[in-house]
């Protein structure tokens, strides 16, 4: 389902917060850390056990990856000064990358193809122009902001918008154990923001 494979990607804020602990000396404040408990309460409840609802261990595997791998961007793009290229350069430079890599792989699994309907391109153009070019824009500009640890821990407001958005448009069931890991999931959200608000203050 959407919600638990969405739930699983997003482990990736308690790597990022480990890897600034191990490698870069940070020390998280009490709120950091009570914000970070709370965004992975949430999100395995969300998420469920693999093997129910429909879920399987591979698939669970296949929804861990990217969100490891997306460690490697928050801490990467924090610590190597990408995050302050203009953004339509770091964009450009990702789409290529992307575009290199999938294309190969389609090329040689055999399952790249083009023939598709007018409708699906359009659908794929709003998928680009979104989930691309508006999201890591802002990304970028709110790791500028804070930081690499911060910014993954906010992106897991994520998984309620999905919940959302798959119970209205997709009809999956939305239970009380559900909207007590997006509970959670906000609480996390305005607990950071208020210990921004406080060292700002």
């Amino acid at each position: 389902p959407v919600g638990v494979a969405t739930s699983l990607h997003f482990i990736y804020p308690a790597s990022v917060t480990l890897a600034y602990v191990l490698f870069y000396n940070a020390r998280p404040k009490a709120l950091t850390w009570l914000a970070l408990a709370a965004c992975l309460a949430g999100v395995f409840i969300l998420g469920g056990k693999p093997g129910s609802n429909g879920a399987s261990w591979t698939g669970a595997a296949l929804a861990l990856g990217p969100g490891l791998t997306f460690t490697c961007y928050f801490v990467g793009l924090d610590k190597t000064g990408l995050k302050f290229m203009p953004f339509y350069k770091l964009i450009f430079a990702l789409c290529l990358i992307t575009v290199i890599c999938g294309g190969a792989l389609g090329f040689v699994t055999k399952q790249l193809t083009f023939a598709l309907t007018a409708k699906a391109w359009g659908y794929m153009l709003i998928l680009a122009l979104t989930s691309t070019l508006v999201a890591t824009g802002l990304l970028q500009r709110g790791i500028q902001l804070t930081d690499g640890a911060t910014a993954a821990i906010l992106s897991t407001f994520e998984p309620t918008t999905s919940f959302f958005f798959a119970a209205a448009i997709l009809g999956e069931e939305v239970n009380a154990i559900h909207i007590l890991g997006c509970g959670l999931i906000v609480l996390s959200v305005v607990v950071l923001a208020r210990s921004k608000a406080g060292r700002e203050r």
